[in-house]
C-alpha cells in the first residue's frame, strides 16, 4: 500500500458552469479540472433542457446533452489515459 500526505500539498481545481434560460428552455455548460504532476482529470459538459411547470412548486424537464471526461494518470504504481465522450438524455423534477 502507497500513501501520501497531501495534507501541506496545493492541489489546483478548477470549475466553470454557465446557464442562460428563457420561455422554459434552458442552455447549460459546465467545466471542471484537476491536476496534480502529471495526473488530470476533466469533465465539460454542454446541455438544453425544457422545464414544464406542473404546479406552482413543482416542475418537470427533459435534457440532453453531450460531455467528454479525460483521466491520465501516471504514477510508478498505476498509469491511465481514458477519455470518454457521450451524449446523455434525461428527465428531472424541480420542486
Amino acid at each position: 500500500s502507497v500513501q501520501k500526505d497531501f495534507q501541506n500539498t496545493i492541489i489546483p481545481y478548477a470549475y466553470l458552469r454557465a446557464r442562460a434560460e428563457a420561455f422554459g428552455i434552458g442552455v447549460e455548460g459546465t467545466g471542471k479540472y484537476i491536476s496534480y504532476n502529471t495526473n488530470e482529470f476533466s469533465e465539460y459538459s454542454i446541455k438544453l433542457d425544457y422545464t414544464i411547470p406542473l404546479t406552482p412548486i413543482l416542475d418537470f424537464g427533459v435534457e440532453a446533452g453531450y460531455k467528454t471526461t479525460t483521466l491520465i494518470a501516471d504514477t510508478d504504481y498505476f498509469k491511465t489515459n481514458i477519455n470518454s465522450d457521450n451524449i446523455f438524455f434525461g428527465g428531472f423534477i424541480k420542486f
